[in-house]
C-alpha cells in the first residue's frame, strides 16, 4: 500500500512526443483563431458594401423592364454570401476546437480511474 502511494507521488515527466503534441495543438488552435478573424473580416467587408446596382433604367422603346430579376439576383447573392460565411466560420471554429483537443490530449497522463 505504501508503495502505491509512493508511485503516485512521483512527478510525471512529459515525453518529447507530448511536448510536440502540445505545440501542435496550440498551433492548430491559433490557426483556427486566425481563420475566424478572417471570416469576421470578410463578413464585415461583404455586408458593409452596397448590394449590387440599385438604379432603375428606363427602357427607351417604352416596353416593360424587369426590376424583379435584379431583386431576386441580389437576394440570392446575399443568401449565398451568408451561407458561405457560415460554413467558413463553422469550419474555422471546428479547427480551433480540434487544436484544443490536441493540446488537452498531450497533457493527459494516460491513467484512467
Amino acid at each position: 500500500m505504501e508503495k502505491l502511494a509512493a508511485d503516485n507521488a512521483k512527478p510525471k515527466v512529459q515525453t518529447q512526443w507530448d511536448k510536440i503534441g502540445a505545440i501542435a495543438g496550440i498551433g492548430v488552435f491559433f490557426l483556427g483563431i486566425v481563420l475566424l478573424i478572417a471570416v469576421f473580416f470578410l463578413a464585415y467587408q461583404q455586408f458593409s458594401a452596397p448590394v449590387g446596382n440599385t438604379s432603375i433604367q428606363i427602357n427607351p422603346e417604352g416596353g416593360q423592364f424587369n426590376v424583379q430579376s435584379d431583386l431576386v439576383g441580389n437576394l440570392l447573392g446575399l443568401i449565398t454570401k451568408a451561407v458561405f460565411l457560415f460554413v467558413m466560420g463553422y469550419c474555422s471554429s471546428w479547427i480551433a476546437l480540434r487544436g484544443l483537443q490536441m493540446y488537452r490530449a498531450s497533457k493527459a497522463t494516460g491513467e484512467k480511474e
